[in-house]
């Protein structure tokens, strides 16, 4: 995966479902447990909550870097259905995020965070669910 090209791509105005950024957690017994960084399973996550006019350009830029990246006998590009969970709302798609606590031992790249000026937050900042919030991603095809 680190020679794969990185695309990146920025949600605006996104809102924040379940952020967990600051500690990573994996799942224990159907049960999200804080963990080590290290840890087999050891993740950071975040749900987003896109409208429409958001869900449908992300999901053309994910399609599109994934058929530029993916190697020879690589599936299909999943269907939006499969991608996006509808919301509680009419009109509201779900999308998951994850981040993986390290790769190969090594910590990966931290979260971070800045407030509407541009400021960066603290390392310890907890955002959470239902502020609105822009999002980069990076679209790495594996």
């Amino acid at each position: 995966m680190a020679d794969k090209e990185k695309v990146e791509y920025t949600i605006e105005k996104a809102i924040a479902l379940y952020p967990r950024l600051v500690e990573p957690t994996k799942w224990v017994n159907g049960k999200r447990v804080d963990c080590d960084i290290y840890a087999e399973g050891a993740h950071y996550s975040m749900n987003l909550i896109l409208n429409k006019e958001q869900a449908v350009p992300l999901y053309k830029a994910m399609k599109e870097a994934y058929e530029a990246g993916k190697e020879k006998g690589y599936p299909d590009f999943p269907k939006s259905g499969e991608v996006f969970e509808a919301g509680q709302n009419e009109g509201e798609f779900v999308i998951s995020s994850k981040l993986k606590g390290s790769f190969d031992r090594k910590e990966s790249t931290w979260v971070d965070q800045f407030d509407a000026s541009n400021n960066e937050l603290p390392r310890d900042f907890l955002l959470t669910g239902g502020s609105k919030i822009n999002v980069l991603v990076a679209l790495i095809v594996y």
